[in-house]
């Protein structure tokens, strides 16, 4: 297993508010994310805004 050399970022809540906001502000920063949500259409709206912030 190699290392990745991007940063690692785990993010809850990542399907509204503040979760989400922190999940894209890392995003757009480089960071590798592992995101939890309750609601998964949340988490993959999520997704789809930080994949297009690229």
């Amino acid at each position: 297993m190699t290392a990745s050399p991007r940063p690692l970022t785990l993010v809850t809540g990542a399907s509204s508010a503040l979760g989400a906001e922190f999940a894209l502000a890392y995003a757009a920063r480089g960071h590798e994310l592992l995101i939890t949500a309750r609601r998964p259409a949340g988490r993959g709206n999520c997704l789809r805004s930080a994949s297009s912030r690229d």
